[in-house]
């Protein structure tokens, strides 16, 4: 359903002064997006709920989540929703509804839009090189178009929608997460996740953020029926009345990821929801439910499971300089994740499966230390440097439902319609317990170690803390392991070379204060929680995903850190040949 549009205009209507958003009057959420302030938070989970909409009739609410699952609860109906974005590469950024209840657009990150029920497609800018991601979008009172947003402020306009400007040309604080239009649709707002709103149109204002002292960064904003007042809402579930807006409480918390709001029909309640499926409920909303109802109990980063291990306090290994000078005291840190790299997305992508996930043979190269098949693998499954890659090409597989990851190693689809897939290697692990492989055994990963826990993940960076070990390549290693690894990926017995398993961590006096937000996250897990060496490579290349909204100039930086920062823990553990 996605068709290419040309954008609309290029000038910008420059305010003096910024200004908070106005939410259209249809009924829809602002979805959280990139931002550079968040505080404190509990691991972000693989697929977050991000999008929650209050039915327009009777007493209901419609939750999406990043890969565009669907809930519904009470009155609410579910007309349809795309099949599993992430194995694409695209996050839902906004969710909207028709004011007659038949229908609802999903608007995703990539430009893509969605529509089900009544709701009527009226363009998208899939097919448009954009410089940034879609954050958030906005229909018109009647439905009949919408506008998009992205995170530089450019607009995109459909159907009847009008294009008033944008402010893609403007030197922004702080990224663009969301736009809403005036009750008639002759203007909007865009509003940055400091705070700071930019009107076009006959948008008015009635107060701002933006010289506040937020404890966490403004997600979005949402109106009240005169147009007349809104609510400001942040990612700590803080919520601020302007206007004609009651004020009924927030959900203020720096332990938990709020990522959506929303009104209820009577404008006398709302609800937040946070990344992890759960409902507050304020005012006269109802708790009709929550996605983390049907969640089952599945922690994959639960305390006393080694990934999560505190390495901070941890005696200095006694070979810690030489391991430290055979992996390159000289070199430097190096992000091998980020946007793009090469035509593919750049780093080791998941993706979320479930049972209605098909079941694929997979036949090994190593099928003694494999764990068979089948494996649930999606259409269209994400592989490490893409389709045609010529890498590691592994597929990470992610059951939430059963608490089990799979992963493939040199992950190849059938040649002939219905044959089996092929791989160097596959292994399953229990999420809720990270259990050891058998000494001896590898894995999708030199080490025997599963991969996707050991991942810097855009979300978990965006919540303002990384909770567990972080996975690094090493030139060379030596013939032995230590646990958690279980398997060896040399035949060198020197000594000064680092086994598989080896635990590294940035020395605490290292200054991170220069370095920007996003980076100093990653740098925080190093110190806290450490690396492990999980296979043979370059030295020093730090494992993550891709993701589009990435800042690879930040990643960079990376580079700054040179090896001589980092020392080898001494865990206990001893090498095993």
């Amino acid at each position: 359903m996605r068709a290419r549009r040309t954008r609309r205009g290029g000038g910008v209507r420059t305010l003096g002064r910024r200004l908070v958003v106005l939410v259209a009057m249809v009924l829809f959420v602002l979805i959280a997006a990139p931002m550079s302030l968040r505080g404190p938070a509990a691991a972000a989970p693989s697929d977050p709920t991000v999008g929650l909409v209050s039915w327009p009739h009777g007493d209901g609410y419609l939750v999406v989540s990043r890969s565009g699952r669907l809930w519904t609860f009470g009155s609410a109906v579910g007309l349809g929703s795309p099949s599993d974005l992430g194995a694409a590469g695209i996050d839902v950024v906004a969710l909207a509804t028709r004011s007659e209840g038949d229908g609802y657009w999903m608007f995703g990150s990539d430009g893509g839009v969605f529509a089900y029920g009544n709701a009527t497609f009226h363009g998208s800018a899939a097919t448009l090189p954009l410089r940034g991601p879609m954050v958030a979008a906005t229909t018109t009172s009647d439905g009949d178009g919408y506008w998009l947003v992205a995170s530089d402020g450019g607009i995109f306009a459909y159907g009847n929608a009008t294009f008033h400007g944008s402010a893609a040309t403007l030197p922004l604080r702080e990224p663009i997460v969301g736009m809403s239009s005036t009750p008639e649709g002759e203007g909007y707002w865009l509003v940055a996740s400091d705070g700071g709103v930019f009107a076009y149109g006959d948008a008015g204002f009635f107060g701002s953020a933006a010289d506040l002292t937020l404890a966490a960064p403004i997600i979005g904003m949402l109106p009240t029926s005169s147009g007349l007042g809104y609510w400001l809402f942040a990612s700590d579930g803080g919520v601020f009345a302007y206007g004609d807006a009651g004020f009924f409480g927030s959900g203020h918390s720096s332990a938990m990821a709020f990522s959506a709001m929303a009104p209820t029909p009577d404008l006398a309640g709302y609800r937040l929801l946070t990344d992890d499926g759960r409902i507050s409920v304020f005012g006269t909303a109802t708790d009709l439910g929550s996605p983390s109802d049907t969640f089952p109990a599945c922690d994959p980063y639960s305390a006393g499971s080694w990934p999560v291990l505190d390495v901070s306090d941890l005696a200095v290994h006694a070979r810690s300089e030489a391991y430290i000078g055979s992996i390159g005291a000289g070199g430097n840190l190096h992000a091998d994740f980020g946007t793009v790299w090469n035509g593919a997305p750049n780093g080791i992508p998941f993706v979320t499966v479930d049972e209605s996930t098909p079941q694929r043979d997979v036949t090994f190269e190593y099928a003694d230390e494999s764990d068979p098949g089948p494996y649930p693998i999606p259409d269209n499954a994400p592989i490490e440097g893409g389709a045609d890659g010529d890498g590691d090409r592994h597929i990470l597989l992610l059951d939430e439902q059963q608490c089990v990851l799979h992963e493939l190693f040199d992950a190849w689809p059938p040649t002939v319609p219905g044959g089996s897939w092929s791989a160097g290697s596959g292994a399953r692990f229990d999420m809720s317990t990270w259990a050891l492989r058998p000494d001896g055994w590898t894995s999708a990963d030199a080490a025997g170690l599963p991969i996707w826990p050991l991942l810097v993940r855009y979300d978990e960076v965006m919540s303002g803390r990384i909770d567990h070990a972080l996975r690094v390549t090493v030139p060379r290693s030596q013939r032995a392991y230590l646990h958690p690894a279980t398997h060896f990926a040399s035949s060198d017995s020197d000594a000064d070379l680092p086994p598989m398993g080896l635990r590294m961590r940035l020395r605490a006096d290292f200054d991170i204060s220069g370095f920007p937000s996003e980076v100093q996250v990653i740098l925080t897990a190093m110190k806290t929680h450490g690396m492990i060496v999980a296979d043979n490579g370059s030295a020093w290349f730090v494992s993550g995903t891709p993701d589009p909204r990435w800042d690879d100039d930040a990643l960079a930086t990376l580079g700054d850190v040179p090896g001589s920062a980092f020392e080898v823990v001494d865990d206990g553990e001893v090498p095993r040949r």
